[in-house]
């Protein structure tokens, strides 16, 4: 399962951003907090919802993500920075700036970004195809220069471990209630690992990828 689910979602909320004049806070999916300029939405409205780890295409609609090209320069005394313009041509943008992530503004997380939603499309459509969105996936550990993964070898038939994701807890507000007790596990980034025994030896799998057996490899 997965929270990655770009859709046309109503705005449940707005409220004026604490620290920013030109900013407020749009809630969407529940709980989910959207840092948007002062505004540009309203309560109830339709939005198109683009969610963190999504991969945005490499067009005009998304070229505000490109980089700029900053210099330093001096004026009465002072340090000043200018903006020269985009690091990158359009069409030429790398996929590292295209990836919509958690963003601290102003002291408040953005969990993704909004845009308008199209006429012919209702509450709930799925926006994926229509704006070309593909989810980002995490780096293997063979793609990482300086680190030795050997090929990859899987189990049996019968004993791989489906690949799988969770849910944020936003996604579950409505199951927890005031002074329940809970328990906290932590998730440490980079550390996603499965083990399989099938009865003769001992298989490692990473977050997608079956590591052969091999001493020299840091995963045996």
């Amino acid at each position: 399962m997965s929270d990655w689910h770009p859709q046309i979602v109503t705005i449940s909320a707005v409220v004026q951003h604490p620290d920013a004049n030109s900013l407020d806070i749009v809630k969407v999916l529940i709980d989910y907090p959207v840092v948007v300029k002062r505004g540009e939405y309203q309560a109830g409205d339709v939005a198109c919802y683009i969610p963190i780890d999504t991969v945005v295409p490499d067009c005009d609609a998304f070229y505000f993500l490109c980089p700029l090209i900053t210099e330093k320069y001096e004026e009465n005394g002072e340090t000043k920075i200018r903006q020269l313009g985009p690091k990158f041509a359009l069409g030429s943008v790398p996929e590292k700036y295209r990836i919509i992530k958690a963003k601290k503004i102003r002291g408040v997380y953005s969990q993704g970004m909004l845009m308008p939603a199209p006429a012919c499309m209702k509450e709930g459509d799925s926006v994926v195809e229509v704006l070309g969105l593909k989810k980002w996936e995490e780096i293997e550990e063979e793609n990482i220069p300086g680190i030795k993964v050997s090929n990859s070898e899987p189990p049996p038939n019968g004993w791989t471990i489906p690949h799988y994701d969770v849910h944020a807890i936003r996604s579950f507000l409505e199951c927890l209630k005031d002074g329940e007790e809970v328990v906290l596990t932590e998730k440490i980034h980079g550390s996603n690992a499965a083990f399989v025994h099938d009865g003769q030896r001992l298989w490692v799998k990473s977050r997608n990828l079956y590591k052969k057996m091999d001493p020299d490899d840091m995963w045996w």
